[in-house]
Order: structure tokens, then sequence, then C-alpha cells
């Protein structure tokens, strides 16, 4: 079994959205169904997208500047807009359909749900995109601390994966930045988002975790950083021994949940009845899934 912080969060949002994600979805399968699945996991709202593109700019441009000529804020600013422009393209002619894979398409891949639904996109959704994206970097260029702090530090590591066991089952972790500073290992998970309710604490700590596993790193050598260039916030995590024993609880109870329900079984030894819809109704109505998941009910 593989088991990630992302599959836990929909499998407790919606059993049937992690069937359809994690289990059924395939580029490569016979069944047209399953193929549909995989398009279908592509698709993302506007604001998922847009932490999307300050992530892959971030990782691309900036991380591998920083250390000697960093790019200029109004230089990534005006790449990121620009990338943005041509994902929202290839979305919109649908590209995504014409069966090319995601590695042929290279960064022009976007996918979003409001294109394959047929419904127009507000221009000024566009463009209060533009500004968020341009606050997150404007946030980043004025916080000199922070920026020292990468500036001067040792062994960077950008988009490193972690994966380890725990028993038989495989966790994953990707760690959007890491260095070592003094001596202690900085872990840096970018976050996009203007939720004052989200809580990312568990994230981070599977990621400290990882580090103990992967990296041999002992608590009191490890920092959590969420930077969150939106809410222009950058939060420390506290972690030490209890905190990953906590998570390492919280992880088997997480494991124990999936496979109460999937059996540890293949998609063609599972039934699609045996997996609970969601909780709360507001979830299928901008659940990507909606359509196939209705059309697989019926069909029963």
């Amino acid at each position: 079994m593989k088991w990630s912080i992302s599959a836990h969060n929909t499998f407790r949002r919606c059993q049937r959205q992690f069937f359809f994600g994690n289990i059924m979805a395939s580029h490569n399968a016979k069944d047209p169904r399953r193929r549909e699945a995989f398009i279908l996991k592509q698709l993302k709202h506007l604001p998922v997208w847009r932490g999307i593109l300050v992530h892959e700019c971030l990782s691309d441009f900036f991380v591998p500047t920083i250390k000697e000529n960093v790019i200029s804020q109004t230089d990534l600013t005006n790449i990121t807009l620009e990338r943005l422009d041509q994902q929202f393209v290839f979305s919109k002619n649908r590209r995504y359909r014409a069966g090319r894979s995601k590695t042929e398409c290279g960064s022009h891949y976007c996918a979003l749900v409001e294109h394959e639904l047929g419904l127009t996109i507000d221009e000024r959704k566009i463009e209060d995109l533009k500004k968020e994206i341009s606050q997150c970097y404007e946030f980043l260029y004025t916080s000199i601390d922070f920026l020292e702090q990468l500036k001067n530090c040792e062994n960077m590591t950008n988009e490193i994966n972690l994966p380890f066991k725990m028993d038989t089952t495989t966790i994953f972790a990707k760690l959007d930045l890491t260095f070592i500073d003094k001596h202690n290992l900085n872990i840096v998970d970018w976050k996009i988002g203007a939720s004052d309710t989200s809580d990312y604490s568990n994230q981070l700590l599977v990621y400290g975790l990882a580090a103990t596993h992967k990296m041999g790193r002992k608590p009191d050598r490890i920092k959590l950083f969420e930077v969150n260039l939106l809410k222009k916030q950058i939060v420390e995590h506290a972690i030490d021994e209890e905190k990953l024993r906590k998570t390492e609880d919280f992880i088997y109870k997480s494991i124990s949940d999936i496979k109460s329900v999937t059996r540890e079984q293949k998609f063609d030894n599972l039934n699609f009845d045996d997996f609970e819809t969601a909780y709360n109704s507001t979830n299928c109505e901008f659940c990507n899934y909606r359509f196939l998941c209705t059309g697989m009910a019926n069909a029963k």
C-alpha cells in the first residue's frame, strides 16, 4: 500500500473520490473509464491552479538562482504570468484530452474544471489570479531575513522525494525545499492559500518524520517552515519526539481506515459500492468525478 497526506485528505473528504483518484485512475488502462478517471484527476480549480503555477516557477526559476544571481522579482512575475497565459490557452482548447502525456506537453499542460464543463471564465477572475501571484512574489522578495537564510545556507535541495516505510506501507513525502543552516535541516513548504482555517501541521510533521527516516536527522535538528506567500506569513511548526510519535500514530490510524475499505485490493477486485459518498454535499458539487460517479452509481 502507498500512503500520502494528500491521499489521507482525499479519503477523509470522500471515499469515492479516493477510489477514482487513487485506485481507478490509469493513463494506460484498456478500460476507458479508468482513462477517464485519470483525465478527471488532472482537472484543477482556479485557486489550486494558481498555487501550482507559483510552485512550478519557484522550483524552475527562483530556487536554482537564489545562491548566486537570483532572478529578479519582475522577471519571475513575468515568466509566471506568461506560463499562466500559455496554460490557459492549452486548457481552453482542451488539449489535455488530445492523447498526449503530461510529460510530452511540458510546462504548457493544464486542465481546468471550468473548461471541462464548457463554462466561460470571467476575465476578471484571471486578472485577480495575476494580481495574487504578483502579491506572492512581492512578499517573498521583501522577506529579507528569509532570503538571506537561503542565500547563505548549505546543501539546498529542491523538490526532493523522501519515501519511507512504516511496516509494509510506503509513505510518500515530497519536500518543496530543504537546506542546512547552522547544522539544522530546514524544511520549507510553499503555500499559496487564503484560508484562515487550514492547518498544515500534520503535513509538515510527516515531512519531518521522513527526514528522520531517510536523512538520519534528530527532531531537535529539524526546523519546519510553512511559507504562505499569499497570506504573507512564515510560520515555524514545532517538532519533537512526542509530536513525531503522534504523527506516526496518525499515519497508522489513517492506513488502518483506508485498508478497512480497500482491503489492499487492486481495482479489478474492488466493489465501487463499498466506498462511501461524501458526508458534505458541497464536496459533490465541486468534485471532478461527479458525473463519472453518478454514471457508475446509476449503472448498478
